[in-house]
């Protein structure tokens, strides 16, 4: 189902919560969200971005959600958005397949 949504923000952020509360009662375990608007890499558009507002209600009805990660970063290995504690967010880069920095796992283990 694709959709053009044009620049306005509020579109997408009611086509995205309709998008989360019909997830809800079709009762799916993970949405996957993959969308990049330059307005969510500013800090101060966050209460609202569309994501987080829907990432929100979805943890609170035990569904996870899975983003992209903005491609808006000060550089290649920085990330830009993924302020919501409730959303997993995932970002690539050229690393020949190594991590680039210690990554900390939820038992404290770092690799």
């Amino acid at each position: 189902d694709k959709v053009t949504i044009d620049k306005s923000v509020e579109v997408l952020k009611n086509y995205l919560l309709d998008t989360v509360k019909k997830a809800t009662l079709d009762k799916v375990n993970v949405i996957m969200v993959s969308l990049s608007i330059d307005t969510l890499s500013n800090n101060s558009s966050y209460p609202c971005d569309p994501v987080n507002m829907g990432g929100y209600l979805a943890i609170k009805e035990n569904i996870v959600v899975c983003t992209s990660s903005s491609n808006h970063g000060d550089n290649y290995y920085t990330l830009s958005g993924g302020l919501d504690p409730w959303v997993i967010e995932i970002k690539l880069c050229n690393s020949g397949g190594r991590f680039i920095t210690q990554v900390e796992l939820g038992g404290g283990t770092q690799i």
